[in-house]
This record gives structure tokens, sequence and C-alpha cells, in this order.
């Protein structure tokens, strides 16, 4: 897969966590809060990373 090519699956899956998610769309295991990425590029891991900050803030 090149970068910024995207996939799609042809049914419904119910997959919980990240990890598991990323490996089945990639055929490997991998971090999946480190591999999806949301429109801006952003990981998961950013996108949580910056949630917290910011309710952090409110506090």
């Amino acid at each position: 897969m090149e970068d910024g090519e995207r996939l799609r699956l042809t049914q419904a899956y119910a997959l919980t966590h990240p990890s598991p998610a990323a490996s089945v769309m990639l055929g490997c295991s991998v971090n999946g809060v480190d591999r999806w990425k949301d429109e801006e590029g952003n990981s998961l891991a950013a996108v949580r990373e910056a949630e917290t900050r910011e309710a952090a803030e409110q506090l």
C-alpha cells in the first residue's frame, strides 16, 4: 500500500480495539493506535493525547 491510499472493507466487521482492526486491514500485526490516522494525518495516539491535554486544561 502506498502512502495516501485507502482500503475499504466489503463487509461489516465488529472490531473493538484499534490494533486488531489495523491488523485485519494490513494483514500483519501492527500497533493500531499509531497506524490509524484521521483526515489530517494525525494518529489516534496524537488525537487521544490532544483530547487528554484539552480535558486537563479545563479542570
